[in-house]
């Protein structure tokens, strides 16, 4: 694997830990680290000698999201917007498809893109300062069609709505509580307990995990696939509008933004 600078890659006895690697700015992407996580993902899960890989962040966060001044230089060109959207489609569904299991452990924040990573991933073990949501409308923006889905899998209708027009996050317990975190450990046994849980996944068969989980994507997958393509046009137009200038603006500046509707 080629050497990468915002993502760490670490292999041992068929467990991958992919840890992004930015936490001066509390691992947001941009384009570099989109495409290092992406190529990351895509290399472990065509590894045949790992078979459980662990996806975690440096520092403070897991992963807060697009980077904003990432996010001011997407919004002035469409061909770029929907480049971007296209890989981060891509990413959360390697992820989700991919026949090996995945752990997301989840410490500090997990927002917008980030808890989109985190949903794709088949476990998330969160850490007791966890915080997860999807506040893309702060910013203008709307979640993808994947993160929508998953989003409501987990946690019904009434509450992903609550989440996604709101643009909430939740604490750990909440999201425990809602079902968007499989357990809750003390921050100093994260990593433990994501490694305890991908040891006992190692030692599952590999083929009967790949194909049961297949079944399950299978159950889901028809929607995605309408909801994929409705989701580039309307997150590129959203993009494109004064209303997420306007939020990405008012969150640089520690502000409240006041949205327009255009």
């Amino acid at each position: 694997m080629p050497e990468l600078r915002n993502v760490i890659v670490e292999k041992s006895e068929e467990i991958a830990r992919i840890i992004l690697n930015r936490p001066e700015v509390l691992n947001a992407i941009n384009k570099e680290m989109l495409d290092q996580l992406k190529l990351a993902v895509y290399q472990c899960g065509n590894d045949r000698g790992i078979r459980a890989i662990i996806i975690s962040g440096v520092g403070r966060a897991f992963c807060s999201g697009i980077d904003l001044n990432y996010a001011q230089i997407l919004v002035k060109s469409t061909l770029d917007v929907t480049t971007y959207l296209r890989k981060m489609e891509r990413l959360l569904a390697d992820l989700e498809k991919m026949d090996k299991p995945t752990i997301a452990a989840v410490n500090g924040y997990a927002i917008g893109e980030g808890c989109e990573i985190a949903l794709a991933c088949d476990f998330r073990i969160a850490s007791e300062n966890a915080r997860l949501g999807t506040t893309y409308v702060q910013l203008g923006l709307v979640a993808t069609p994947a993160g929508t889905w998953r989003l409501i899998e987990l946690v019904g209708l009434s509450k992903a709505k609550e989440l996604i027009l709101l643009g909430d996050s939740v604490e750990a317990e909440e999201a425990l509580r809602l079902g968007l975190v499989n357990r809750v450990v003390a921050t100093q046994d994260l990593e433990d307990s994501a490694l305890e849980l991908a040891v006992r996944l190692v030692k599952g068969a590999p083929l009967a995990i790949g194909v049961a989980k297949r079944e399950i994507n299978a159950s889901i997958e028809a929607n995605l696939r309408t909801a994929a393509d409705f989701d580039i046009r309307t997150q590129a137009e959203c993009l494109r509008s004064e209303d997420t200038r306007e939020g990405i603006a008012a969150r640089i500046q520690k502000r409240k933004p006041v949205f327009k509707g255009r």
